[in-house]
């Protein structure tokens, strides 16, 4: 989340973006470059953190900014569904499973080697004050709510349809409206 990999080396927006796209590659168990074509072409969860990342890149040039917001962040947003705006501090390797009805708050936090299902909301409360950070190697399923200034910890699991309004400590399962949790014993 600090901009650092694995190996405490500083990583930029474009090196962050290569890692994407390496996981996208290889999740997508592409043999070739055709596939790896066609995954590139066909997977609208990858256009949005593909465009993330380069709004990314831009943020602090006004008018290439201007450009870049009515040219490729607003017809990728309409299209796949999934709004992420190019402020918002996400680690290396995220990994959007389904596109669609995806939002995540522009001061929310998301760390490395993240997986988000469709329908997922990462949001503020009503107060616009508080807003969600999310550790490393966290699941979110399918529906779920993670709202407010809260943390969920690393190697979680937000089950489906959970609204989570609470934190979630390392390695919790978290399920239900309004979300309980137990501690996760299998494998990490």
């Amino acid at each position: 989340m600090t901009g650092l990999n694995g190996n405490g080396e500083d990583m930029n927006s474009f090196g962050l973006l290569r890692k994407d796209i390496k996981n996208y590659y290889e999740r997508s168990k592409c043999r070739n470059l055709f596939n790896f074509l066609c995954i590139l072409l066909q997977t609208p969860s990858l256009w949005a953190v593909i465009s993330f990342r380069i709004g990314s890149m831009l943020m602090d040039l006004y008018v290439i900014r201007t450009l870049y917001v009515f040219l490729i962040w607003n017809p990728v947003r309409m299209i796949t569904g999934i709004e992420i705006y190019p402020r918002t501090v996400i680690g290396e390797n995220l990994y959007i499973k389904h596109f669609g009805g995806i939002f995540i708050h522009p001061r929310s936090k998301i760390g490395n080697n993240c997986l988000i299902f469709n329908d997922v909301t990462i949001g503020s409360n009503f107060e616009e004050t508080a807003f969600p950070v999310i550790g490393d190697n966290v699941t979110i399923g399918v529906g779920a709510k993670i709202i407010g200034g809260i943390h969920v910890g690393n190697n979680a699991i937000v089950g489906a349809n959970a609204v989570v309004v609470k934190d979630v400590p390392d390695g919790a399962v978290v399920f239900g409206n309004p979300a309980s949790f137990k501690l996760n014993e299998g494998k990490n």
